[in-house]
């Protein structure tokens, strides 16, 4: 279990580094999550600014109902709440 959870995590943290999203990032973003509000922990982290900026300019599928939910979240934050 704990294996599985640090693979998970390490090709998450994979999708912090680029400056824009590939299918396969959307798809592994949206499992992500499918069980969390935001990407790291129980408040809005600089994780979720970060990737809520490079989404900024992106289109979101419908077949990516949790990353839907998760920008339309975060949209509702001021700049000052999105990072807590």
């Amino acid at each position: 279990m704990r294996k599985r959870l640090a693979k998970k995590m390490a090709d998450f943290n994979g999708l912090l580094n680029g400056a824009s999203f590939t299918e396969e990032q959307f798809k592994q973003l949206n499992e992500h999550l499918a069980t969390r509000g935001y990407l790291r922990g129980f408040l809005p982290s600089s994780d979720d600014s970060y990737v809520f900026g490079v989404l900024k300019s992106s289109t979101i599928s419908a077949q990516y109902p949790h990353v839907a939910r998760w920008f339309k979240h975060m949209q509702s934050f001021s700049d000052a709440e999105e990072t807590g």
